[in-house]
């Protein structure tokens, strides 16, 4: 579907689409700029330029840079709209870079810049950048709560242009969670207030109601009105010929081909998909391009052309592959990006130390020439200025022991959790061997499905993990949320289940009821994932493992009882501060670091949380864990949308 981008400043400006052309314009005006700024003195022109200078620039890494210098310009003389500007244009940058904490954190500083200064204008364009956050990481949900304080705003200011294209926009994030009526609602309100308003640009209203009444006819194809949805979009595209907005034309097209092809009008279907592939074709849209060529193959396949299929679904393949390598590229590059950029920031600081230490230097030696007494009060300042150096240096050299530190805690995790779903694809090819020689086609694809769920589970452990990583500070970081046990109990034992059943172990929930807990998501399931590891590590062939759970006062106590090897006292005495040293094997000769339940004590700490064991040799392990639960009349709003929630 067409989402309008939208691009919030001072005044809120608002683009269709940023074509390649767009781009290559930013140059010259760009470089006008820049030899404007460096030759203009006054103090509230060089602002005004630079702030245009940030805006207009296309490389994110530069546009931070600029940001970052009006953002000290504009605090060096107290002027709150400008400071505004840079804290937003921070804000959009760090989020095209992909850091979407650092993004926020300016973001709410622009906010309350807004607020303090009780600018609606402003308000209204941080909010909105704020809900662009939260979708471009994916969370539609609080991103559709910040868009609706948007258009509150907007209500109140009676600014009609803006109010249409936040509904708009608005519009298509609810068609995104499948909330269709409301999709429609807004979408009506949007066509509503762009037909009558009469202080528009008519060509601009031509394009917005091009865009509108095209999303509006998807979202009217997905509640089932088919036939009027291929009419709106007909006459959306014809609209936007006029503009040549040739990606939306495109767009437009494919979904147009989509529903004609699931009307069984194979061949309107086909015409519409080939025009629309012409265009990605010629302005380079490389995902419109793959998505086509899918759509183009089960055309072809519907109408027997199966060679014709095959050759659109290998450039499918090829393009999807590729542009999934380009995202990794570009996420590298993002981060490259910010590394060179904090390594900047360092660089400017360290000057600044320098400067500063150089002028102490000259004041030191001109006060030598008039009073002995004063350069021993020079001497001692500059003593005391060592002193701290050293506690600076001695702080630092702390944060980089904990950076190590929690870097190889974090490498054992990995190891860890890789370990168990890795293992319970040994064997594999010796039981396919089995099964073609048996020529058991049923059990072949049984191990089939097996083997991708395997997969895709060690695929989304994957991208947790890196996730995960990603956001670690020189700590793990403790983000709490409202978590429901039960489903996080069942996500994990689907993902050891391969791994039981290697060894026809009965692992089982007894957790019928949602449980809803006040903890960090990422710790909690790392805790979880490593009990349930080790119970099926230690416990034997045809053995079992219950997960039970219960109210207790303000906690959860959720246990995992084995019918394994159990340990010894003295074992379990130290059970948690082995330290890497108590590292065994399990009873099918599983490896282990022996580092998984020290962690799992620290990630208890951190949650507020206890863990117990109760252990008999040869007769099984039980581990008790306790949680505090979710009380939402403790939980603070701040604490809410930290969360994501």
């Amino acid at each position: 579907m067409k989402k309008l981008i939208l691009f919030f400043n001072s005044f809120l400006v608002f683009l269709l689409v940023i074509s390649p052309f767009d781009l290559i314009c930013q140059t010259p005006v760009l470089d006008s700029l820049l030899i404007e700024y460096s030759s203009t003195k006054n103090i509230q022109d060089k602002l005004t330029i630079l702030r245009s200078i940030t805006a207009e620039e296309p490389e994110t890494y530069q546009k931070i840079a600029y940001a970052n210098e009006l953002l000290e310009l504009a605090q060096k003389n107290e002027l709150y709209f400008f400071e505004h500007s840079a804290e937003l244009q921070l804000g959009v940058g760090y989020r095209f870079m992909g850091d979407l904490s650092k993004s926020l954190k300016h973001l709410l500083a622009s906010l309350e810049i807004a607020e303090n200064n009780n600018d609606e204008k402003l308000i209204g364009s941080s909010i909105g950048e704020i809900a662009a956050t939260y979708a471009s990481q994916g969370d539609i949900r609080t991103s559709v709560q910040f868009s609706n304080r948007t258009i509150s705003i907007f209500r109140k200011q009676q600014d009609t242009l803006n109010l249409s294209i936040a509904l708009l926009n608005t519009a298509y994030d609810y068609y995104t969670i499948n909330e269709l009526d409301s999709s429609v609602m807004y979408g009506m309100e949007a066509d509503h207030l762009v037909s009558n308003y009469s202080d528009i640009n008519p060509t601009r209203r031509t394009s917005l109601l091009a865009y509108i009444r095209g999303n509006m006819a998807i979202t009217q194809a997905a509640l089932g009105q088919k036939e009027i949805a291929i009419e709106a979009l007909n006459n959306s595209i014809e609209s936007l010929r006029t503009m040549d907005d040739y990606y939306a034309i495109a767009d437009f097209l494919k979904f147009l081909g989509q529903i004609e092809f699931e009307l069984g009008r194979v061949s309107k279907a086909e015409k519409n998909s080939l025009e629309a592939l012409n265009l990605a074709d010629t302005y380079g849209l490389s995902e419109l391009y793959r998505d086509l060529n899918l759509l183009l193959y089960q055309i072809k396949e519907s109408k027997g052309k199966y060679k014709d299929a095959l050759a659109y679904h290998l450039v499918y393949s090829e393009l999807a592959d590729s542009i999934e390598n380009k995202n990794v590229i570009r996420q590298m590059a993002n981060q490259r990006s910010a590394f060179e950029l904090a390594q900047k920031e360092s660089e400017v600081e360290l000057l600044k130390a320098q400067q500063k230490n150089q002028q102490a230097v000259i004041v030191t030696a001109t006060v030598i020439v008039f009073a002995f007494a004063i350069l021993v009060i020079v001497i001692f300042i500059y003593y005391r200025s060592k002193i701290k150096t050293n506690r600076v240096l001695k702080r630092q050299k702390v944060a980089l022991e904990r950076l190590n530190e929690t870097k190889d805690k974090f490498f054992s995790i990995i190891s860890h959790d890789l370990r168990g779903p890795v293992s319970s694809l040994f064997g594999v090819s010796g039981l396919i061997r089995h099964f073609v020689k048996e020529k058991d086609t049923k059990q072949l694809l049984e191990m089939a499905d097996h083997m991708e769920t395997s997969v895709e589970r060690l695929s989304n452990l994957l991208d947790n993990l890196l996730n995960w990583a990603m956001q670690q500070q020189g700590h793990f970081p403790n983000v709490p949320e409202k978590v429901d046990i039960s489903d996080m109990i069942e996500e994990i034992i689907g993902m050891f289940s391969n791994m039981a059943n290697g060894k026809q172990i009965h692992l089982t929930s007894e957790i019928n009821e949602p449980i809803f807990l006040w903890v960090d998501r990422n710790s909690i399931h790392t805790i979880f994932r490593n009990l349930i590891n080790n119970s099926i590590k230690f416990t034997p062939d045809e053995g079992s493992i219950v997960l039970q759970a219960r109210l207790d006062a303000e906690m959860a106590e959720i246990s995992i009882t084995d019918s394994g090897v159990g340990m010894s006292q003295s074992k379990l005495d130290k059970l948690f501060n082995l330290n890497g040293e108590g590292a065994t094997y399990g009873t099918a000769g599983e490896k282990g670091l022996g580092l998984g339940l020290q962690l799992v004590k620290e990630f208890m700490d951190m949650n507020n949380g206890e863990i117990s064991a109760q252990s008999e040799e040869n007769k099984g392990t039980t581990f008790i864990v306790r949680l505090p639960l979710f009380d939402k009349n403790e939980v603070t709003e701040k604490d809410l949308i930290k969360s994501g929630h």
